[in-house]
């Protein structure tokens, strides 16, 4: 059986011109299900959030969802609020609609309502309750049915008798949704497709540009292609795109897609866009045409995305994520940036890490999301590249460059910030000091390896030498270690946030020969294969929004960025201490470059 994913914002519905009465199937998770749960014996009350807006009058027929384990009482239930009342000194579920005893036959239990519910536009909560007392497998530990999907809300509550005293909305925290499934009947349309929301998006004026938009189908027969007219200012146009998946008839199946638009002048603001056809035909949904803002900037800034992962030479799992964190710097170069805290080996520096942090392996992208290094938010195979490129296509509001340079045994890194944008929030910097290619010989470098003697076929070709080597590993060379940092939360008053004024900051990593690991040792192995990476940082709740990398040269500074030929729009001097220089001559400087792409090029020149 196979159900739609869809999201909660797309649950509108309206008068089509022309409607045949019809059922149709809603869900918020598709057939690639996974599972969740606690560990525990337990009791489990599971709900999603049906949203009524345009659907009064609409009936709600049955419900079913998976559910795999053996377990002596399940039932099904609607309530307009998630209510938990006192019974004997605990909080259980008090459903205020209905609640039916339910039979699971074939791992689904399923209800039909002998009377069906009529919706109104308040929306209703649906949702099941069971109660586990065998945690001897698999299906026991985690038996609630769930599918990824991170960017749906109202997908997925729960509430426990031991784990979640209250009713928690699990979606922002583990990027899924219940796989309750309910059919609605009502009247639909054959071609109805509605144009959910417009994404605000940063625009550069007389430049072509895709408009990120979310789609929501409300037909039988969904939908191929899509015709379009839009209207921003005094520019008027139309397009059409054939989609890269038909979008299948089912109620409110969804699908993100781009909107070609033609070039914009300097000063609009924003952009309405109606969509017109579907297949050909006239798209009959009464919500077809959405509005938003567009932020016009001088360039777009290119988007770096930061993995800080956590690990150790004794955690055997832990391989998986310097795999991972290979291959994406290897596929990614330009927009990959990976940093390793070890805990617990000789590469362990410190143990104020700025994330709060789970069992190893751990990883944090851009500090928003809490994720395994290989399998990712959607748990299952690279699944980690799945969230990288979802948060590489994130916006900035700020290019990020850095530089640095050796004098005498410290390093003077130096950073450049320039906002496109009215800056939101108060922001800072941080820095942190990598070193590649480090190695040991003593037992503690021994490299705990949990994956050998597998099947490398299953895994990307990073993890083949894992799962040919010995459990216990010995010489692995080490890359993107931290040994050095700054306060990683942030550094006070270290960004002046104005739009295309670049704000520029110093840090010095000193002594770097005699830099030690928490037991002690002399930590740096190599001043040839170290790298400086500055991280920009939202204070409001301290997730990473850009990041750059440089490494020290032969000629001692470095800045990340590609060739490019676009043009220089500010150049800055520095003297070999890192200190700007507002009319350099007679001495050697540090010039960086900042270019309309947002590209920073650093370099050393001689001023006569």
């Amino acid at each position: 059986m196979k159900y739609t994913s869809i999201s909660v914002i797309a649950l509108m519905f309206g008068s089509w011109l022309t409607s045949q009465a019809a059922e149709m199937k809603f869900s918020y998770a598709d057939d690639e299900f996974v599972l969740y749960g606690t560990g525990k014996k337990e009791h489990y009350d599971v709900a999603i959030y049906l949203d009524g807006k345009g659907l009064a009058g609409y009936n709600v027929k049955n419900i079913s969802v998976p559910l795999y384990v053996n377990t002596d009482k399940v039932s099904l239930w609607l309530s307009t609020e998630l209510r938990l009342e006192s019974v004997g000194g605990k909080k259980v579920n008090a459903p205020d609609i209905i609640s039916i005893d339910a039979e699971v036959e074939n791992g689904i239990a399923a209800v039909e309502l002998s009377e069906a519910y009529t919706l109104s536009e308040q929306g209703v909560y649906i949702g099941y309750s069971f109660e586990i007392n065998d945690i001897s497998d698999e299906n026991g530990k985690y038996p609630v049915v769930v599918a990824n999907d991170i960017n749906t809300l109202g997908g997925f509550f729960i509430h426990s008798s031991r784990s979640f005293s209250t009713w928690t909305d699990m979606v922002q925290a583990t990027g899924q949704t219940s796989a309750i499934s309910v059919t609605i009947e009502g009247d639909f349309n054959d071609r109805a497709v509605s144009l959910a929301t417009l994404e605000s998006v940063q625009i550069v004026a007389d430049e072509p540009f895709g408009l990120p938009a979310i789609i929501v189908n409300h037909g039988l027969q969904g939908a191929r292609s899509l015709s379009y007219s839009y209207e921003a200012g005094e520019i008027i146009g139309n397009g059409h795109i054939e989609l890269d998946r038909p979008l299948p008839g089912k109620l409110n199946a969804v699908a993100s897609v781009e909107l070609p638009i033609q070039v914009l002048p300097t000063g609009t603001e924003s952009i309405t866009v109606q969509l017109t056809e579907v297949d050909g035909e006239p798209d009959t949904d009464f919500s077809s045409e959405a509005s938003c803002a567009l932020r016009m900037v001088s360039f777009i800034p290119e988007r770096r995305v930061v993995m800080e992962e956590y690990t150790g030479t004794w955690c055997g799992y832990c391989v998986r994520g310097l795999a991972a964190m290979e291959a994406l710097n290897s596929r990614y170069p330009d927009n990959y940036i990976g940093i390793a805290y070890h805990r617990g080996d000789p590469m362990g520096i410190t143990t104020a890490f700025p994330a709060s942090i789970g069992s190893l392996p751990d990883s944090y992208l851009d500090r928003t999301r809490q994720t395994d290094p290989y399998f990712g938010t959607y748990k299952e195979g690279f699944g980690i590249e799945r969230d990288f490129l979802e948060l590489v296509d994130t916006e900035s509001p700020a290019v990020v460059g850095i530089s640095a340079s050796w004098q005498d045994d410290n390093i003077i890194a130096t950073s450049e910030v320039t906002f496109v944008e009215a800056p939101v929030s108060n922001y800072e910097v941080a820095y942190v000091l990598l070193e590649n290619d480090m190695y040991g010989n003593t037992a503690d470098w021994l490299q705990t390896n949990y994956y050998s003697g597998e099947e490398p076929t299953e895994y990307i070709e990073e993890m083949r030498q894992f799962c040919d080597a010995p459990e216990l590993m010995a010489g692995y060379h080490y890359n993107d270690v931290a040994v050095m940092c700054s306060n990683l939360t942030g550094i006070g008053n270290s960004v002046t946030a104005e739009i295309d004024v670049p704000s520029h900051h110093t840090y010095t990593f000193e002594n770097i020969s005699e830099t030690c690991n928490l037991d002690g040792e002399k930590i740096v192995q190599n001043k040839d294969q170290l790298s400086v990476v500055v991280l920009l940082l939202d204070m409001n709740d301290g997730h990473i929004v850009n990041a750059a990398k440089c490494s020290l040269n032969d000629s001692g500074i470095n800045s990340m960025g590609k060739e490019t030929e676009t043009e220089i729009i500010s150049t800055r001097y520095y003297d070999l201490q890192g200190r700007s220089i507002q009319n350099p001559s007679d001495n050697i400087y540090i010039r960086s470059d900042v270019y309309s792409d947002g590209t920073v090029k650093s370099y050393k020149v001689k001023k006569n």
